[in-house]
């Protein structure tokens, strides 16, 4: 066999084999919607543990720029295998919540054209496990909402200095009586 043709088997072998390893890659996404006062997020998560992350406003465009990392294979496998699992079942069970329209955020899982119902309301077990799988995840990329809405203080607004006096007594956190000054 001349160089060219042990080139082009070894490039052909060399593309099977990375096919092979693409399709055994599965993967999902985690999304939150955020809320008023704190951004949403958007994390992509692969069998292998690679993540791809991301803020953003509700229902709007990226806040910051994406970050790539990765949790541990086996809680990506886990995750996975729980909505591979929930998906085949076609019995998912989800309670609907009463949310705050303004402060209220949802999130859900998208997996291969099926999505999850929303994670932060009481389901069956398929819910609580998608669910503590996801906040695994996040936790693990500390991936919590920015803070997207702050009222600054005016620039003309008057501050005044502290009351200077007396100090006055501390409510008790323990079920007894403060001492009472005598």
């Amino acid at each position: 066999m001349n160089s060219a043709l042990r080139i082009a088997a070894c490039t052909s072998l060399a593309c099977l084999a990375f096919i092979a390893a693409a399709a055994q890659r599965d993967g999902a996404t985690i999304v939150n919607s955020g809320s008023t006062n704190f951004s949403g997020y958007t994390i992509k998560v692969w069998s292998d543990g690679s993540t791809w992350a991301v803020h953003s406003r509700r229902g709007g465009p990226a806040i910051d720029q994406p970050v790539r990392g990765s949790v541990a294979p086996q809680l990506s496998a886990q995750f996975l295998s729980d909505l591979k699992t929930a998906k085949r079942s076609g019995q998912i069970v989800s309670h609907a919540c009463v949310k705050s329209a303004s402060f209220g955020s949802s999130t859900v899982v998208q997996y291969h054209g099926w999505q999850t119902p929303d994670l932060l309301c009481p389901g069956d077990g398929f819910v609580v496990s998608i669910a503590a799988d996801a906040n695994k995840i996040v936790a693990a990329l500390k991936m919590t909402g920015l803070s997207t809405h702050r009222v600054p203080m005016l620039p003309n607004e008057r501050r005044r200095p502290p009351v200077e006096g007396p100090a006055q007594p501390q409510a008790s956190a323990s079920p007894e009586p403060a001492p009472s000054a005598s």
